[in-house]
């Protein structure tokens, strides 16, 4: 129970201006062949001072895809997160 609840609250505080960090660091990533994994895109947004962690990317991630930005994810050794064209 205890694992849960620092989850929720992990996702409950996410950092601001992280949705706008992820969209400008995918901004360079449109298309399948140039997709960022999850961990080169977590420092990616480090590297704009948005102090982040993976769950809290994967889960304004979510948040901008149901916000209906057209983020596409691959799976695999070249996988990973772009736009789409």
């Amino acid at each position: 129970m205890k694992k849960r609840n620092v989850y929720e609250q992990e996702i409950a505080e996410l950092p601001p201006g992280l949705e706008r960090a992820i969209l400008r660091v995918l901004s360079f990533h449109r298309g399948r062949s140039k997709a960022i994994g999850r961990m080169a895109l977590v420092a990616e947004v480090k590297r704009h001072g948005i102090q982040t962690t993976e769950r809290q990317a994967r889960e304004c991630i979510k948040r901008l895809r149901r916000a209906g930005h057209l983020i596409c994810s691959a799976p695999g050794e070249d996988g990973g997160y772009y736009l789409a064209e």
